[in-house]
């Protein structure tokens, strides 16, 4: 064994120095005596790092642990990204997303009342005019939302603080009794008065918006 007092033992490189060290048993911190070893030493980092440059074990001594740097930063920015998405966007059919999606796009202002309201206006359409939530929602003209777009124009809305309240009202939408806002067919905000509602009373006024019932 070549005496660690020999300058001729050290050796350095980019990567940092290597230290020979006797098998003189060497006492740690815990009392555990350390059988020979080497030691890299790694130099200061320049990325930010939380994992400290040597580790020490009873079985291997103290070794050379790789700077993870921003390459784990970003593979755990990734991982939260994909599970936010993931929680975001729940399994729903695609019936179901065109419902929350449009629940979100009218009423994501209005509270888990004013959604559930927009829908028992969808789900009394579906009664008068024989079609499905979907058929309902993306019909030309019904829901502005829709207009010249697609479910994924409507993506971004996922994204919004109300998107689990909206996927909330879509799970109990067969729960929901239009008779709670008189069987309203219609609605617009309370700023506004549209054609369609002149000499027309509306049935129940919740949050912004005002419903109607113009079918019989």
């Amino acid at each position: 064994m070549i005496s660690p007092t020999n300058n001729n033992n050290k050796q350095k490189d980019k990567n940092g120095t290597k230290h020979m060290v006797t098998d003189k048993p060497r006492r740690l911190r815990d009392g555990y005596q350390s059988p020979t070893y080497s030691v890299y030493v790694r130099p200061p980092c320049r990325q930010r790092c939380d994992n400290p440059p040597v580790e020490r074990g009873q079985d291997q001594g103290e070794r050379y642990v790789p700077c993870r740097g921003r390459s784990a930063t970003w593979g755990v920015g990734i991982a939260w990204l994909l599970s936010l998405i993931a929680c975001a966007q729940p399994s729903l059919t695609d019936e179901q997303q065109v419902l929350a999606l449009t629940l979100l796009a009218e009423a994501r202002g209005e509270g888990v009342q004013g959604m559930e309201a927009v829908a028992m206006v969808v789900k009394q359409r579906m009664v008068n005019r024989s079609q499905t939530a979907e058929q309902v929602c993306v019909a030309p003209k019904q829901f502005s939302a829709w207009n010249g777009r697609s479910k994924s124009d409507l993506e971004y809305l996922w994204r919004s603080p109300a998107a689990s309240d909206a996927v909330g009202v879509v799970r109990r939408f067969s729960q929901l009794d239009p008779a709670d806002i008189g069987h309203a067919d219609h609605y617009c905000t309370v700023k506004i008065t549209p054609y369609w509602a002149l000499n027309q009373q509306p049935v129940a006024v919740i949050g912004n918006h005002k419903f109607y019932r113009l079918k019989d």
